[in-house]
């Protein structure tokens, strides 16, 4: 499916054959429940009404990209930046507790999904820029993590940075922040811990041929 998801046509069917696909196995967890997920999605209310199928399927799109295509993005980078530098993957193995800053500063540099678009509810201008209500906003987090005014030498992987420094916002922040940020994160830093203890002669070969690729949300249809 990842493969498609950039083609103007290709990708919309994927997700759309995707969401077909997470509708029907939620719905079939009304007859046959189960400890999990979909059962809760399958009985779920929002106001007072069952989620629609199009609210079903937009819900099982957005875990597809949350919960695997960001994290398998977010593993890649982890592993070129740890990997490309032989001092940084020393220094890591013979201290795993830098392993968690590690892995917050790749998901910092490379943020694995861009940002999100939103629509404003009114006037109101950001910066000196009018902003009409109705307009589609792109909220752009991967340039806030590289802000100058917040993060010394921002294109740099640097695991030293302190405590204070390294609060991006690749998980989003408040109460639109990411709920699977704990799980993400665990992922990552196992897959680190496992690979510096099985595999650390690892070697990326030609690091200038790596390409960095991100996602972002397209703006919602004008209604």
């Amino acid at each position: 499916m990842h493969k498609h998801a950039d083609d103007p046509v290709e990708g919309p069917a994927a997700f759309q054959a995707f969401a077909e696909f997470g509708v029907a196995e939620v719905m079939s967890r009304l007859e046959n429940p189960r400890d999990d997920y979909l059962t809760h999605l399958a009985t779920a209310e929002i106001g007072g009404h069952r989620l629609s199928p199009v609210e079903l399927g937009c819900a099982m799109n957005s875990l597809l990209n949350a919960g695997h295509g960001t994290t398998v993005a977010g593993i890649t980078s982890l592993i070129h930046e740890v990997f490309t530098r032989p001092d940084v993957r020393d220094r890591i193995a013979a201290d795993p507790e830098l392993i968690p800053a590690a892995v917050d500063e790749s998901m910092r540099l490379h943020t694995p999904f861009f940002g999100l678009y939103r629509r404003a509810t009114h006037d109101t201008a950001v910066n000196g820029v009018d902003i009409g209500e109705g307009d589609s906003i792109f909220l752009c987090w991967a340039a806030a993590n590289r802000d100058p005014e917040v993060f010394e030498n921002p294109g740099e992987f640097d695991i030293d940075r302190k405590i204070g420094a390294r609060r991006h916002l690749t998980f989003g922040f408040g109460i639109h922040a990411c709920q699977g940020r704990p799980l993400a994160t665990m992922q990552m830093q196992t897959v680190l811990a496992e690979l510096l203890e099985r595999a650390r002669g690892l070697e990326i070969l030609d690091p200038r041929a790596s390409i960095t690729t991100s996602a972002a949300r397209r703006p919602p249809r004008s209604r």
